[in-house]
């Protein structure tokens, strides 16, 4: 009977900010509580809360906790204030050293409904009350309570690098009727645990946070048993760091609450989290962190009225990316000291911005949604999100909207017309249905003639559907994602106005996308996440998704026949950071089905920058004006991908030193020809063995020209080797030397011709 309390047992809640401890110095009526933590066992109508104060003072007289219930439609509901004295029989607590004490008081006879909740605690003394600690989180499930055993001790969650670290786990059945044995299912290297006792001991190598799996049995019966999950930060430093100030607020922040995080680089460059706090009125906070060095974000929660969403928040110092902060290192024991304003250098303008929606003929488009989207004012892609508004048209299919002129923005449309309900497709100004095709709109005034015009072609396409999910590669849905079709290949081979161009669609919370109505033809798929942690990439079949669209897999749509499950597989963004940059220009060759002049810039690019692994480290679009710019780059060897629909990709190897800057890489795409994407399915009846290989594969191939040409790419679309291989008309075999790849898993494409095929392959040593 296998349970993980953590998930959901008696659902432990979590606190937003576990990573470190994290100190309150501000000068409060009465110290502030850390690191809540609660669960409920309803059989018993029994809630326990812990928590920790940070700086013990012997004149908190008390506790308080509120409780609020989430509602289904997400609002919060106060459900219930309790109160609670230092002596009351139920509060218990410890001094478990460094002067921080642990508490955990237990109520009972509380009947909660199943759902999800939110509890604050508050300390008290004699000078008034604290501020409320963080949120943290319940989720009650009543069918969850099938097991007799629950932990009462937990481990201590902080351990130093070449010291021995030593804390006990404890638990018992609720009649307390049962021996319990305990033992470790998941652990780092080195660790025990006493069976009997549950004293875990282990002496870290390096820092980090391991996680480890405890297992509370029944010593008579072993199928009944509980597990929990814990993650141990593990510091360099005995004594810790901190970087301590103040926010000062401007007089235009009328909400001085918010939420302070420290990023820190690690020894392989890349960036996680290392701490955080919420700060209020007072602006004080103080975080408590290993040696290293940091960069610190804070975030106002509420930035703008009227519900708009924003989530872009101010680095220090005075900047609004990472890659414009200030590094701050701290070493152990040590103390640095800052102070941040918020809200001078975010001051801005509202301009309104105002438009209609027609069709070609003039016929008006009321209730049809006109959405913004903001782009850094830099065309950095730090924050790929941002700032959204949204706003319907009236009966005369006008709409006004007021925009901050913090950003760049770009505009796309949703009709809702009664005659044609979900029918048009969205439409993005200035007259394009591809996103990456939208004209930027810069705010230095107030701007009238944001216009949509619909064609009656926007409602004639017929029946037929191509829809799947976007999926990160740890099998998370992506909600919010941009997920483009673009026509490649007519079946009749007659000349299309559409050819190339792109129509999209936005995924659900389940990271579904449906493109519907779409006319008949070959199309590939791409996908451009709201999520800045994923890279974009064309929908490849089985396999995770290109990084080019003359490696995506072609979806043959007949305009009639749902084409369902063409889900596209995102791979994570290993970003590492730096302080190089590398920008330029990209333009055309001239020609093409656009007829494009030479010279003309490419808007709209896909800029990826990979590394020697194979991984993705850095993405951003080119402009209106064909400008790219990727920044914070780490030194080191990258191939440089530039892609467009419609364009022969450009592949090179750029390398940036510790300090390098490479301005003036201009870039230059050929556009392709009608014919140029081909399915990729036909057979060769390619063989490769051994598989997996070391060094050296064996290529059988029924050929039918007197030139091969082998490819290899990684797991992600990368080409990493090519090779020109003189074969014979008929079966053959060859030798293809992989000694140079690193092991893992990888796709060979065989090329004859115009025919070509595709295997895996794997390299093991």
């Amino acid at each position: 009977m296998k349970r993980f309390q953590n998930s959901m047992l008696m659902l432990i809640a979590f606190s937003m900010f576990a990573l470190l401890a994290v100190k309150m110095t501000a000068q409060q009526a009465s110290p502030q509580p850390q690191e809540v933590f609660a669960f409920y066992y309803s059989p018993d109508k029994l809630l326990g809360v812990e928590w920790q104060i940070f700086e013990r003072n012997d004149e908190i007289t008390g506790f308080s906790c509120t409780i609020q219930k989430f509602e289904k439609d997400s609002t919060l509901s106060h459900l219930l204030d309790f109160e609670f004295a230092i002596d009351d029989e139920n509060l218990f607590f410890k001094d478990i050293g460094e002067n921080i004490v642990y508490y955990n008081f237990y109520k009972y006879d509380l009947d909660l409904e199943p759902g999800m909740y939110e509890l604050k605690v508050k300390s008290k003394s004699e000078n008034g009350e604290s501020q409320p600690s963080a949120s943290t989180y319940l989720w009650y499930d009543k069918d969850e309570y099938k097991n007799d055993i629950y932990f009462t001790e937990y481990p201590e969650m902080y351990a130093s690098v070449g010291k021995l670290y030593q804390s006990h786990v404890k638990a018992q059945s609720y009649d307390n009727d049962k021996t319990i044995k305990y033992s470790l299912t998941e652990a780092p290297q080195g660790m025990t645990i006493n069976e009997d006792s549950g004293l875990i001991e282990f002496t870290p190598t390096e820092s980090g946070n391991p996680y480890f799996v405890v297992r509370a049995t029944n010593a008579a019966d072993p199928t009944e048993y509980l597990e929990m999950y814990f993650v141990l930060t593990v510091v360099d430093c005995q004594n810790l760091a901190n970087i301590t100030g103040k926010i000062i607020y401007d007089e235009s922040v009328e909400n001085k609450i918010g939420i302070i995080l420290a990023y820190q680089i690690a020894a392989d460059g890349s960036i996680n989290q290392a701490g955080g706090m919420d700060v209020y009125d007072q602006g004080d906070f103080n975080l408590t962190l290993d040696k290293g060095s940091y960069y610190i974000y804070f975030m106002l929660f509420d930035k703008f009225d009227d519900n708009e969403f924003y989530n872009q928040g101010e680095w220090y110092k005075d900047a609004l990316t990472m890659e414009q902060a200030e590094l701050i290192t701290v070493d152990c024991g040590e103390t640095v000291s800052i102070e941040m304003l918020v809200g001078d250098q975010m001051e801005f303008t509202k301009y309104k911005v105002s438009g209609t929606v027609t069709l070609k003929d003039g016929t008006v488009l009321s209730n049809s949604i006109v959405v913004f989207e903001s782009v850094n004012n830099d065309n950095d892609s730090t924050f790929w999100g941002g700032y959204q508004k949204s706003v319907e048209t009236d009966e005369n299919g006008y709409y006004e909207v007021l925009l901050p002129d913090l950003f760049n923005y770009t505009a796309f449309c949703f009709v809702s017309e009664s005659k044609n309900p979900g029918v048009y497709r969205p439409q993005y100004w200035k007259n394009t249905y591809n996103p990456f095709e939208a004209t930027v709109i810069e705010l230095t005034a107030d701007i009238s003639g944001i216009d949509f015009v619909f064609d009656e072609d926007d409602i004639n396409y017929p029946d037929g559907s191509i829809s799947g999910k976007v999926m990160s590669s740890d099998n998370i849905p992506l909600e919010g994602a941009f997920v483009i079709a673009f026509l490649v290949k007519s079946f009749d081979g007659e000349p299309n106005s559409d050819l190339y161009q792109g129509f999209a669609a936005i995924t659900d919370e389940e990271g579904e996308y449906k493109f519907e109505y779409m006319n008949y033809g070959e199309y590939i798929v791409f996908a451009y996440p709201n999520d800045m942690n994923y890279t974009p990439g064309f929908y490849r079949e089985n396999n995770v998704a290109a990084l080019t669209w003359e490696d995506a897999s072609i979806i043959k749509h007949d305009g009639f026949t749902p084409l369902k499950e063409r889900n596209i597989i995102l791979p994570v963004i290993e970003a590492v950071q730096g302080i190089g940059l590398i920008e330029g220009e990209v333009t055309s060759t001239g020609g093409g089905i656009r007829n494009d002049v030479v010279g003309e810039a490419i808007s709209g690019a896909s800029i990826f920058l990979v590394n020697e692994s194979g991984a993705t480290n850095k993405y951003n679009k080119s402009s209106n004006n064909g400008i790219y710019r990727l920044t914070g780059i780490a030194a080191g060897n990258y191939q440089l991908i530039v892609d467009k629909v419609g364009y022969k990709s450009h592949k090179e190897w750029v390398e940036v030193g510790e300090d390098g800057v490479i301005d003036g890489h201009d870039i230059q795409l050929s556009p392709e020809s009608v014919s140029s994407v081909e399915d990729n399915t036909t057979t060769l009846g390619l063989n490769v063995f051994p598989n997996p290989a070391s060094s050296e594969i064996q290529l059988t191939v029924n050929s039918t020209t007197t030139n091969l040409t082998v490819e290899v790419y990684n797991m992600i679309g990368v080409k990493i080797l090519y090779q020109s291989i003189n074969s014979v008309i008929g079966n053959g075999t060859y030798s293809l030397d992989v000694s140079d790849l690193n092991p893992g898993m990888y796709i060979i494409k065989v090329i004859d011709g115009q025919k070509n095929t595709i295997d895996k392959i794997i390299i093991n040593r």
